[in-house]
């Protein structure tokens, strides 16, 4: 698609997951994934009647994947005719060649995010600038609901984020973990606690990691957001996000973007794990829940003594 207008578009990449299987306290439909990005060339000067756009969106309950690029050149100045795929009548151009792509997956818990661009401007025979502006998002939304729960007990959340970036352009990460329903993620500045937290990516990572509790005695806090549901202590809501945006440049945080929970005094045995996707955190292998392992572990050391009794 192209479109002629002035001024640089700036797409910006995000992964945010929040969600619930408690259906008293959220609508059907409020666990998504989500994946969208695009490429666009610097328009042309004056008025800017050339630039070139592609971008792609994808929404679904389980699995999104976006991707587009563009490889093209267009006239620099606008006046004196010229067409997409030649320079203006004076030779001047810019030329351009981007790239995204990515996917948000519910059955993993994890997200993906790629953007690569290239280009530059050649004007009465110099050549300097950018071609083009890349990036791409992907979110994830899916929630832990504990049931049978007696005693209080902690639960470890981690966010980990690595990967590359070169060029310019920006990428940050944000990270946020509540008891209470998604009503109760407070978000906005200041990047401290109890609201989301924030990081530069251009490094290459980030770490993030909160302690909360699952406890049948509390009864929360009040929720900042006009309307919330009822603060329900059963229900661990976790999110985060990956933005980045290139330009001469690439940004490669692929495989990565998952959350790990674990239970550092263990899962008491009476309680059982449920996440609104059927899989995210309570059945891939990929986020580990410790008190799973240990029984799967305990599992297969009782067969295999079954089966050595019974080769006596």
């Amino acid at each position: 698609m192209r479109l002629k207008y002035s001024g640089l578009a700036v797409l910006i990449i995000s992964l945010l997951i929040v969600g619930s299987s408690h259906s008293s306290n959220f609508p059907p439909g409020s666990d998504f994934v989500k994946a969208y990005g695009g490429v666009v060339s610097q328009p042309s000067q004056f008025s800017g009647v050339f630039q070139e756009t592609e971008s792609d969106v994808d929404e679904g309950r389980m699995y999104a994947t976006a991707s587009g690029s563009l490889d093209n050149m267009h006239p620099y100045w606008d006046y004196n005719g010229g067409t997409y795929g030649t320079a203006d009548n004076y030779g001047n151009y810019i030329q351009y060649n981007g790239s995204f792509s990515a996917y948000a997956s519910a059955g993993s818990g994890k997200i993906g995010v790629f953007a690569t661009a290239s280009g530059s401007v050649y004007n009465w025979g110099s050549t300097d600038g950018w071609g083009c502006n890349s990036s791409a998002s992907a979110e994830l939304v899916d929630s832990i609901y504990y049931s049978n729960v007696t005693t209080a007990f902690p639960v470890l959340v981690e966010w980990d984020v690595h990967g590359s970036f070169n060029g310019g352009g920006t990428a940050e990460t944000l990270f946020n973990a509540t008891v209470g329903g998604p009503d109760y993620l407070v978000t906005g500045e200041p990047w401290e606690e109890p609201h989301q937290r924030k990081d530069d990516l251009t490094d290459g990572g980030a770490y993030f990691a909160r302690m909360l509790w699952i406890d049948p005695d509390n009864n929360g806090w009040t929720s900042p957001n006009p309307g919330a549901a009822e603060y329900d202590p059963f229900l661990l809501t976790v999110s985060g996000s990956i933005t980045a945006s290139v330009r001469n440049g690439s940004a490669q945080f692929g495989n990565t973007g998952a959350f790990k929970v674990s239970y550092p005094e263990g899962l008491p045995e009476e309680t059982t794990v449920t996440s609104s996707s059927g899989i995210f955190l309570t059945e891939n292998p990929g986020v580990p829940i410790p008190g799973a392992i240990w029984l799967l572990g305990s599992g297969f050391i009782g067969l295999v003594g079954l089966r050595r009794k019974l080769k006596k």
